[in-house]
C-alpha cells in the first residue's frame, strides 16, 4: 500500500501495489501495457530522470517521458540521447541507480508470509503504524483467479 510510484519497480506476478490515494491497483500487467517496460527497468527511468521526491537530481533536460523513450529506443539522433549517452550522464545514471533500485543494496529481503486480512487487523495494524486515516478504510479483498488476494 503506497502512492510512491518509485515502487513500481517492484512490480512481479504475483505483486500488486494498492494506492490509496487514487484508490487503484497496480499490476505489473498493467506497468506492462502502460509503459512498454518490464517494472525493474522504472529504476532506470527514475535514474536517468531523477526523483524529485527523493531529492536525487536526474540528467539535465531529461524527464520521465524522455527517459521512457530512452529504454524503448524510441530516439535516434536527439539532443536528449547525446546527453544520456555523454560521459556526464553516464556517470549520473550509475550514481542515481544506487539510490534508486530496489531492494537498496545491503538491505536483508523480507520473507513473504499469506496473512488473512479482516478488519479488527487491519485496525491494530494502522494503530501500530500511526495511520489513523487509513485505520477506518480496510483494504478491499479482490479475486485473482479464483484466489481471494
Amino acid at each position: 500500500v503506497t502512492s510512491d510510484a518509485d515502487l513500481w519497480q517492484c512490480l512481479r506476478p504475483h505483486v500488486t501495489i494498492y494506492s490509496p490515494q487514487k484508490q487503484k491497483y497496480y499490476t505489473e500487467s498493467w506497468f506492462r501495457t502502460t509503459y512498454r517496460l518490464r517494472p525493474k527497468q522504472w529504476a532506470v527511468v527514475k535514474a536517468l530522470a531523477g526523483c524529485h521526491g527523493d531529492g536525487v537530481p536526474g540528467i539535465k533536460g531529461i524527464g520521465e517521458k524522455t527517459a521512457l523513450k530512452y529504454l524503448r529506443d524510441e530516439m535516434t539522433g536527439t539532443k536528449a540521447l547525446q546527453l544520456i549517452q555523454s560521459a556526464e550522464g553516464k556517470a549520473i545514471v550509475r550514481r542515481n541507480r544506487k539510490l534508486v533500485e530496489l531492494p537498496f543494496k545491503g538491505c536483508p529481503m523480507p520473507v513473504l508470509q499469506r496473512d488473512e486480512i479482516n478488519v479488527v487487523g487491519w485496525e491494530w495494524v494502522c494503530d501500530q503504524l500511526g495511520m489513523k486515516s487509513l485505520a477506518k478504510r480496510p483494504p478491499l479483498y479482490i479475486r485473482v483467479q479464483g484466489r481471494l488476494l
